[in-house]
């Protein structure tokens, strides 16, 4: 039997022929994509800071070459959130993006999953506030755009649901001595849901 008519059956054939269940299915199929929503911690890597907990969300797809292995992309909205940490200032920091990954995924077993690449940040908007309060955006020109480094390992634990721990890191070097920095790492912790294409029974 070829890989073809693998995608071609549905589900329910599937899971009769190979008794599988739904998570191990998703690796019979080209083109996969999941829905994630996920709490960050990020900090800047050049100033004294300390990273506060923001969220994230996304669309990931990710198209398999071979059974354990296949490259990874998508759009994700990234929200980073930080206090200075100086006697003269501790205001806080809030800073949004539009990220797009571009990483290899492996499949080291059927419910484990490696991933590991780079991605682009566009910047959207930033603000800071004492005390979280009158939050004032920045002008144009101090945040810029990024290439990063992430690496995750996302693992299934029930029905179709998997928990996944991302590291990123992200740099631009312009405007290095400015107050605010460019530069950022740190970690999410989130929860992925894949979205599958019900298809249609065979008569």
């Amino acid at each position: 039997m070829t890989i073809c008519d693998i995608t071609a059956q549905g589900g329910d054939l599937l899971i009769q022929q190979y008794h599988k269940n739904s998570i191990d299915l998703e690796r019979y199929k080209k083109w996969n994509f999941e829905l994630f929503v996920a709490i960050n911690r990020f900090n800047t890597k050049d100033r004294a800071s300390k990273g506060r907990i923001n969220w994230e969300t996304g669309l990931v797809i990710y198209y398999m070459i071979k059974k354990s292995f296949g490259v990874r992309s998508g759009l994700e909205l990234l929200n980073y959130s930080y206090q200075y940490d100086l006697i003269n200032d501790t205001s806080f920091n809030k800073i949004k993006y539009v990220s797009l990954p571009v990483v290899i995924r492996i499949f080291p077993s059927n419910k484990f999953a490696i991933d590991f690449g780079f991605y682009y940040n566009n910047f959207l908007n930033g603000s800071n506030a004492q005390n979280k309060n009158e939050w004032i955006k920045y002008e144009e020109g101090v945040f810029f755009n990024s290439f990063g480094f992430v690496s995750s390992f996302q693992y299934a634990i029930w029905k179709k649901f998997s928990v996944e721990l991302k590291y990123r890191y992200q740099k631009n070097s312009k405007k290095l001595y400015q107050r605010e920095t460019n530069n950022f790492s740190g970690f999410a912790l989130g929860i992925n849901y894949p979205l599958s294409k019900k298809s249609s029974k065979r008569q």
